[in-house]
């Protein structure tokens, strides 16, 4: 850093004429010095014609022999004399003193007349006289020196030798880097390019050139003088590749390039990133450049992209260790103007948010992803309200938010737990708890306008209707097993108990509970769980239950320590008629789940059945046949938006008959036989997830559809016969829609 020099001093006397608008004349080489001592004249020869301006047009590769600085040419000192003060008579001007030095130098230089008397009276006792393209000054020191237009122009404009430029210390000379011309004066250098123009260097300014490489620099020549009047105080001067800039309290500092760009882009010295206070510097990590400001620091990333840190923004990215520390380098510049007023800056490997609430915080990879694909700040997990912490249990990290927090699990992954369903988690102890870490995202659109996510050891549920609830092993795992939101019990509705009699627990759940015993672990639900509760439960003569409810034709049983409870067939109802009607219905099963349909028609035209809601709009085609029909389909089985079915719209040509039950009532496998089956049908596969083997023998349609507890998926969707092995969903109920035989083996 070179300090900084005051721009300008008090100008001289300025010259007494203007100079003539007419071309200078043509160049053939440098002037040879004269000298004004009784020394034998040199042989007579042309005389020397003074150097022009590079034509426009002219472009010249760099001469290599060319300094930064402008080497003077030799010079000779005259005898010292007293200054006079010239005559003003027209004409060739005799008599003042110096005279036959300037007639020679004139002559040499083919000036023509004079346009005015030598002046003596200048700044330090030198003298000047002026011709119609050039003048001629001798300097204090005694040597005489000629400037020519253009350069003589722009020297007169910065005061002359009473300027900040002085007195001229060379002549000019031509053939520098890209045809440029320059001649140099006590306090800088005036250069001329074909593309530029002419402009003056001095002080710091120059200074700071010369250090960086003077024309051969990424500043090249100058495109402008300096300015100066700048906030606070500053000055400023323009070149082909960037600008420098003076600051009292900073000092004289170029940029460059790309950096310049985005400087320029957001306001320059009058933006909010305020003056360079360093040098631009390509020392970083993996090649990259930064240049500090007042205000913030623009990197050149090795990737060759340039952005701006300012502010709050730089000051986290620093206390980060930068571009060498887990952000990376900036991918871009800042973004406000977000939700509530934030800010946000992508790097390489995350992004700063800053809020008036949190201040700046890092989103860091691989959390940033995930957060991003639930909508970022613009989503329900609002800003970030901590820094990622690791080290907790097992080696896991977490990031919480204003809407949930992100778990990096240590056994992989990434995922949200959000609203409530993290407040219940978190009352349950959170990872420490018996839940453990998530183990995927929550899943919404269930039956009843549920919502539920899986932990490692169980789960957390809620509807529209309730609070979130906390299910650990092993009333969860149970519960998925017979099927979860979709099976005979629903949803949890409170959280497990454990002292009841004989070290027994169990959780309640919409239609019935989870139970754990010496016994096992049983689901009771439906109509044999009122009649349990109403026998006094685990206390009562029936005690804990000591197998699975099993169901068959519509009747269901479970044995207990004291006996069996069986049902007759009230989990289903039967409804029948003849043509088109709309029937009112109830779901056997509970309004909240799905339920099941068994379709008989016996026409010959359509057999069409859509679900309705409560006030008869539609919901989903159930049935769409043509003639005689027989299967068994799903309805209510996902269910978005919380709207259940009420009514079904039936349009027949003949008796129908449709048999009404809950989920319950369907029939189970676990993948360790092949089931085979014709026509359409309902299933539940109670293992785990799979590869199986499809076979389909029908002539039409072959469309197999998983409800799983987290996804829907389409497996199969053929015509005509069929054979594959496709990758099957457990546990999920399984909707199989064929013409024909069908089977499903589990690898």
């Amino acid at each position: 850093m070179i300090p900084a020099a005051s721009a300008t001093d008090p100008p001289g006397p300025e010259p007494t004429q203007t100079a003539s608008a007419s071309a200078p004349a043509t160049v053939d080489a440098p002037a040879p010095t004269l000298t004004a001592t009784a020394s034998p004249a040199p042989e007579p020869t042309e005389p020397a014609k003074l150097p022009l301006a590079p034509s426009p047009s002219a472009e010249e590769a760099p001469a290599a022999e060319t300094t930064a600085e402008p080497t003077a040419v030799p010079e000779t000192s005259t005898s010292p004399e007293p200054a006079q003060t010239a005559t003003t008579e027209a004409g060739p001007f005799p008599g003042p003193p110096y005279a036959a030095d300037f007639e020679a130098l004139a002559a040499q230089h083919s000036l023509g007349q004079p346009k005015g008397p030598i002046n003596c009276g200048l700044t330090g006792g030198g003298c000047q006289q002026d011709f119609a393209v050039a003048s001629i000054y001798r300097t204090p020191a005694g040597n005489f020196r000629v400037v020519a237009e253009p350069i003589r122009s722009t020297y007169w404009a910065a005061a002359g030798q009473g300027g900040p430029l002085g007195y001229p210390a060379g002549d000019q000379r031509c053939g520098l880097a890209r045809g440029a011309c320059a001649q140099a004066f006590d306090g800088g250098v005036i250069y001329i390019t074909p593309t530029t123009g002419t402009h003056a260097l001095t002080g710091s300014v120059h200074a700071t050139w010369l250090a960086g490489g003077g024309e051969y620099s990424e500043l090249g020549y100058p495109t402008t003088g300096i300015r100066c009047g700048l906030i606070g105080g500053g000055c400023q001067q323009d070149f082909q590749g960037g600008s420098a800039y003076v600051t009292p309290s900073a000092g004289t500092f170029a940029v460059v390039g790309s950096v310049r760009g985005v400087y320029w882009a957001k306001a320059g010295q009058g933006g909010a990133l305020g003056y360079p206070t360093t040098d631009k510097h390509c020392d970083l990590f993996a090649g990259g450049c930064q240049q500090d400001f007042q205000g913030g620091t623009i990197y050149v990333t090795p990737q060759g992209g340039t952005f701006a840190v300012q502010g709050a923004l730089r000051a986290a990215y620093w206390a980060a260790e930068g571009q060498g520390g887990a952000l990376g380098y900036p991918k871009a510049n800042h973004n406000c103007g977000l939700v509530g007023g934030g800010c946000q800056q992508d790097f390489e490997r995350g992004t700063l948010y800053l809020t008036p609430a949190s201040g700046t915080l890092a989103v860091l990879d691989p959390i940033r992803p995930s957060y991003w694909a639930k909508g970022g700040q613009g989503g329900a997990l609002g800003y970030p309200t901590s820094e990622q912490r690791c080290g907790l249990a097992g080696g896991g990290c977490i990031q919480d938010f204003q809407g949930g927090s992100i778990y990096l699990p240590p056994t992989g992954g990434v995922f949200a737990v959000q609203g409530s369903i993290r407040s219940t988690y978190w009352a349950a102890g959170g990872h420490t708890s018996n839940l453990g870490y998530p183990t995927g995202d929550h899943v919404c659109g269930l039956p009843g306008n549920g919502c539920q996510q899986n932990f490692q050891t169980g789960t957390v549920s809620l509807t529209g209707s309730s609070a979130a609830v906390a299910s650990p092993n092993p009333f969860s795992a149970r519960w998925l097993e017979l099927g979860g939101v979709f099976g005979y019990l629903g949803y949890p509705v409170g959280a497990a108990q454990c002292g009841f009699s004989n070290d027994g627990c169990k959780q309640p759940f919409q239609a019935g509970a989870v139970v754990s015993s010496g016994a096992g672990v049983h689901g009771v639900g439906g109509p044999i769980a009122i009649t349990w509760a109403a026998n006094g439960a685990q206390d009562g003569r029936y005690g804990y239950p000591t197998a699975a409810q099993t169901c068959s034709g519509g009747h269901c049983s479970q044995s207990f320590q004291g006996g069996v409870i069986s049902t007759g067939p009230v989990l289903f109802e039967q409804y029948s008629g003849v043509g088109s009607t709309v029937l009112r219905i109830n779901k056997p099963g509970g309004a909240a789940l799905a339920g099941v349909a068994a379709l008989k028609h016996e026409g010959t035209g359509n057999f069409i059945v859509w679900s309705l809601d409560g006030s008869l709009q539609k919901l989903d085609l159930v049935a769409n046949e043509i003639g005689a029909y027989g299967g068994t389909v799903l309805f209510d089985e996902w269910n978005d938006e919380g709207v259940e079915t009420v009514y079904l719209e039936i349009q027949a040509d003949g008796p129908w008959t449709i048999t009404v039950s809950g989920v319950a009532t369907v029939p189970r496998f676990d993948g360790t036989f092949e089931v085979v089956g014709k026509g359409d049908a309902v299933l539940l596969y109670t293992g785990h997830s799979r590869p199986g083997t499809l076979v389909n023998n029908g002539s039409s349609n072959f469309i197999i559809w998983a409800y799983g507890q987290y996804e829907t998926d389409l497996v199969v969707n053929e015509i005509g016969p069929y054979s594959g092995v496709v990758p099957l969903l457990g546990p999920a109920f399984y909707e199989v829609t064929s013409n024909g035989t069908w089977s499903i083996l589990m690898h």
